[in-house]
């Protein structure tokens, strides 16, 4: 059997652009599809006020509610899997699941990932969103809680032909890797491998400099020759999967102040659509789920796709 991507979906225009998005950049050839619904029996509003009564005499509206919204997701999911059918999946490959909602979407959502699961995939935010800009509750519970497994954040509608791994020298990443590199479509045309090297003086006052531009210089130097070999290995994680040397491109940026904003340059400037980050990185504190750089990441990459492995 091939491994399986989850794909989340609740009928919104962003969960179709996220379909759409997935259907274009797993490799149809390696992975399995599951589209997943989470369905709510009566509207978001009723779920607090139906236990105190207040919901009382709009029975009948809210049964046709359901109905039209059984209606509605039923045509999305057909729609949504011709995407992935057009993209090269065969039909024995791609499920449909439509579930009751339990203990609520985001809890039922992480509960399905404790399955036999490669990745999933889910939108920034869905109905009743804020906004690109604003990471929907469903989503920051999800990436927050889903942590034995690939997630990935959809923003918009990115294009999948180019990819940067924001890479450092943490396992996370280099597993990330080793599992990213065989999910992704061998459409992609470029995979920047890039690092970033802050300077020693990031936080010193430019009046009393304690490190000098020598020392600077060394520093910068040393930690640039350090990640080579690990560049090296990354790429060879992705030519085992079919990708020829010619579209790799691997920056070592320097002097960089802020590394998320130093990817986010590097991703505007080459129009890349996905990003792939470590879920922590080498200081890998077990308090908290995500490190600094990829959490400033989720907030920043607001129309791309963010894998966080």
């Amino acid at each position: 059997m091939k491994p399986t991507i989850l794909v989340a979906v609740d009928g919104s225009e962003q969960s179709l652009n996220t379909a759409q998005y997935a259907s274009r950049i797993i490799n149809p050839q390696k992975n399995a599809i599951e589209l997943l619904h989470i369905k709510s029996p009566v509207p978001e509003a009723v779920m607090d006020l139906r236990s105190s009564g207040q919901a009382q005499g709009f029975n009948k509206q809210i049964d046709s509610w359901g109905a039209q919204q059984a209606g509605k997701i039923n045509a999305f999911m057909d729609r949504a899997k011709d995407l992935f059918l057009q993209a090269g999946f065969s039909p024995g490959d791609i499920a449909q699941t439509i579930q009751p909602r339990k203990r609520g979407i985001a809890r039922d959502l992480i509960d399905q990932t404790l399955r036999d699961y490669t990745a999933l995939v889910i939108g920034r935010n869905g109905y009743g969103g804020l906004g690109e800009a604003v990471l929907g509750s469903v989503a920051a519970k999800v990436v927050e809680k889903a942590a034995r497994l690939p997630v990935a954040i959809i923003g918009g509608c990115p294009d999948n032909s180019k990819v940067l791994v924001a890479f450092d020298l943490s396992g996370t990443i280099r597993k990330g890797i080793d599992i990213f590199s065989r999910i992704i479509s061998n459409d992609v045309q470029e995979i920047t491998i890039c690092h970033i090297v802050r300077p020693l003086g990031l936080a010193q006052a430019p009046t009393h400099p304690i490190f000098s531009p020598k020392h600077e210089s060394a520093w910068l130097d040393e930690n640039t020759r350090k990640i080579i070999p690990g560049i090296v290995e990354a790429k060879k994680a992705f030519s085992r999967e079919g990708f020829e040397a010619e579209r790799f491109y691997t920056p070592i940026l320097r002097e960089k102040t802020s590394r998320a904003d130093g990817i986010m340059g590097e991703v505007r400037s080459r129009n890349i659509g996905t990003i792939v980050a470590g879920r922590r990185g080498l200081s890998e504190v077990e308090e908290f789920s995500m490190g600094r750089v990829t959490r400033k990441l989720l907030q920043m990459a607001c129309a791309q796709a963010l894998w966080i492995v």
